[in-house]
């Protein structure tokens, strides 16, 4: 495109003259192409960065993540979003 600024980062080039109007961004439909070229850099970047783990960076991060998941279960049930039973399924 001519003339049409890109935004070079972790995500690919988008032009930004495009996305000044609000039918012409990636949340308009016919976009399943970028979206899907996104999924694919994302899924990448996350595979490289999980291949880089030592198996005890693996295990302190399953952890981690683990902890959150219960005490965000944990804050639902208390919001009363969940019923309390989920706790112990």
């Amino acid at each position: 495109m001519p003339g049409a600024i890109f935004h070079a980062g972790p995500r690919i080039g988008v032009a930004l003259r495009d996305m000044k109007d609000p039918a012409h961004t990636l949340l308009a439909s016919g976009h399943d192409a970028e979206w899907s070229a996104i999924n694919r850099e994302e899924a990448d970047q996350l595979r490289a960065s999980n291949m880089a783990l030592s198996p005890a960076q693996r295990l302190e991060l399953g952890q981690r993540l683990s902890q959150q998941a219960v005490s965000l279960l944990a804050a639902s049930v208390k919001a009363g979003h969940v019923p309390r039973r989920a706790l112990w399924t």
